[in-house]
């Protein structure tokens, strides 16, 4: 209800604005500041991404304060790297940022771990076919 109640106050600030796009923008937030229901209408497409972005922001602002200590950052075990990659490929949402890991290999030999990993990867995706 919110969502159709919102785009029928968007349609109402193109009208009032001439179609004029940045005017509308500004009566729609001129509208929000006293209609929490069009805040709400507005938001609730997109308050998934919002709250991811937001989580993220969070997180890089904390490592960045714990590498400014002098902490070094902590590494993803590959444990950690499979269970993200396995969840990210096997979920019908998107929205979590696949792929953003914030993991940095090191050049050198292949461990028994990171090869038992990929065939745990492949094993899953062949599962799911």
């Amino acid at each position: 209800m919110s969502q159709e109640y919102a785009m029928s106050r968007v349609r109402d600030a193109l009208e009032a604005s001439g179609g004029n796009t940045p005017k509308a923008q500004r009566l729609l937030l001129s509208w929000i500041e006293n209609d929490k229901t069009l805040l709400a209408g507005l938001v609730a497409p997109h308050l998934m991404g919002i709250i991811t972005h937001a989580l993220t922001f969070a997180q890089k602002q904390t490592a960045a304060a714990k590498e400014a200590d002098g902490a070094p950052k902590p590494q993803p075990s590959n444990k950690d790297i499979a269970e993200a990659l396995i969840e990210g490929l096997s979920s019908e949402d998107n929205s979590r940022g696949f792929g953003n890991l914030g993991y940095q290999g090191k050049p050198g030999k292949t461990s028994q771990e990171h090869i038992d990993t990929i065939n745990k990867i492949a094993r899953k995706i062949s599962d799911s076919e």
